[in-house]
């Protein structure tokens, strides 16, 4: 339950982030940019992170398309992100960009195979006991 409130926090800080960014009214110290190559790592760890409180809150659930097996958390926010970042094209203050595409998708794989690795680390819970009513004991 606290991977699923710390997702919903996640997600309304990105899109405060996406609202200040669109209206350019993003506060100058917040402007990564200004450091080598930090708009790009700002890229990677802001949806890494949120691919992992996703894929943790879903519980490293996925969908499978014949061998091919796809965290559901990570396919949400990549879709999501890629909507937010083609709309750039038609924002006067932002600017598309496949280098933060990029960026983007390589970190929502890198964090989504983090939440999958430490999900299968945690110790698996031991199964049901069966239950029969009392008259049937």
């Amino acid at each position: 339950m606290r991977q699923r409130w710390l997702f919903a926090i996640w997600g309304v800080l990105l899109a405060l982030i996406v609202y200040m960014a669109n209206t350019n009214v993003l506060p100058e110290h917040f402007d990564v940019r200004r450091v080598p190559g930090g708009d790009k790592a700002g890229h990677f760890f802001l949806l890494g992170v949120a691919s992992l409180l996703a894929n943790l809150a879903l519980k490293v659930r996925e969908w499978r398309l014949g061998k091919l097996r796809l965290l559901r958390g990570s396919v949400i926010v990549g879709t999501l992100i890629t909507i937010e970042e083609c709309t750039q094209i038609w924002s006067p203050n932002r600017t598309f960009s496949a280098s933060d595409m990029f960026w983007n998708f390589a970190g929502i794989i890198v964090f989504g195979r983090i939440a999958r690795w430490h999900l299968s680390r945690l110790p698996k819970p031991p199964p049901k006991a069966e239950t029969r009513p009392l008259d049937q004991q």
